[in-house]
């Protein structure tokens, strides 16, 4: 896993991992740093390995190791591409790989490095070497047996290179256990005690948007539409947004920068700052997320958003 941390890639993965064990298989997740995943990992059955950065040594080392070790590999999100691309081993006397990719901004044509439309976009091939030009991309995507995309659309992006190993495998959420995991936060007290450490009550609307804070989710946005019309749209009953996924040790760390900045807008100004909570990743995220009257997404770029899923099996509205 690229991390253990409880974003939506991690998530999917672990979602993954838990079927086969279900079904009998032997599964491990490997990363490099432990993170709020793990406690389910284990849970779950699964083995958990946390890989030591400086004894891993040249990527082939690691590579290695692992394959030494293992059937299946899966290689979660863009971020082990240039790990993929730089394996030179033959295929065959080793385990099978699989790439599995969750993001919508990998190809140049919809990619805050490139430009479309006068509009600064996101390209991920700016960021790692081995999908960096066509002839890179191509290399890379042939050094495992199956790319596997959560979305038919980011899958058609890359077309050209599909030589039979391409696979859609659609994002998904096990809909009675985000309704367990959710409705637990919320019985007994624990409703009220949500409420009251967002200064809510009953009477509150309550929107909501989850996810890594960052550019490519676009929170600021919605902090400056509230500002601008949440009077007009609300009058007196009172409202507030919860954006969950805020930087802490269970994960969103996303983009410090970005979040600093968007802490200062909202502190800058007395009535955001009572309107708006920060909410870290956590067990209890989905409560807050069964507490909300309306869910919102507004990302620049989405493959297969889970949160979106999860506001849907939890019956909160979503845009």
């Amino acid at each position: 896993m690229h991390s253990l941390d409880m974003d939506g890639a991690p998530r999917l993965l672990f979602e993954m991992g838990s079927m086969l064990v279900e079904m009998g298989y032997k599964v491990t997740f490997a990363a490099f740093d432990t993170g709020a995943m793990a406690e389910h990992i284990t849970t779950a059955g699964a083995l958990l390995v946390i890989l030591d950065r400086h004894s891993a040594g040249t990527v082939q080392n690691l590579l290695s190791e692992l394959y030494n070790s293992f059937d299946l590999i899966v290689f979660n999100t863009v971020v082990w591409a240039d790990m993929i691309g730089a394996q030179t081993y033959v295929r065959a006397p080793h385990p099978k790989l699989v790439w599995l990719i969750h993001e919508g901004e990998l190809h140049p044509s919809t990619g805050i490095e490139g430009r479309k439309g006068g509009k600064k976009v996101f390209w991920y091939g700016k960021r790692f070497k081995s999908i960096g030009d066509q002839a890179s991309q191509r290399n890379t995507l042939q050094k495992v047996d199956k790319v596997v995309f959560v979305a038919d659309k980011v899958r058609s992006l890359w077309g050209n290179y599909d030589t039979g190993h391409f696979e859609t495998f659609r994002g998904f959420v096990n809909i009675a256990d985000v309704e367990q995991r959710a409705l637990s936060g919320l019985s007994g007290d624990s409703r009220k005690k949500l409420l009251e450490s967002v200064h809510a009550d009953e009477h509150t609307f309550i929107m909501s948007t989850v996810g890594t804070v960052c550019k490519r989710k676009n929170q600021l946005i919605l902090v400056q539409a509230l500002e601008g019309v949440g009077g007009a749209i609300f009058g007196k009953r009172p409202y507030i947004l919860l954006i969950i996924g805020a930087p802490s040790p269970s994960g969103g760390r996303g983009d410090d920068d970005y979040f600093q900045l968007m802490k200062e807008y909202v502190e800058a100004k007395p009535d955001l700052k009572k309107r708006i909570w920060f909410i870290p990743f956590s067990n209890d995220a989905l409560g807050y997320l069964a507490l909300s009257h309306l869910h919102l997404s507004v990302s620049v770029s989405e493959a297969f958003p889970l949160n979106v899923l999860e506001a849907m099996a939890l019956g909160v509205p979503a845009m």
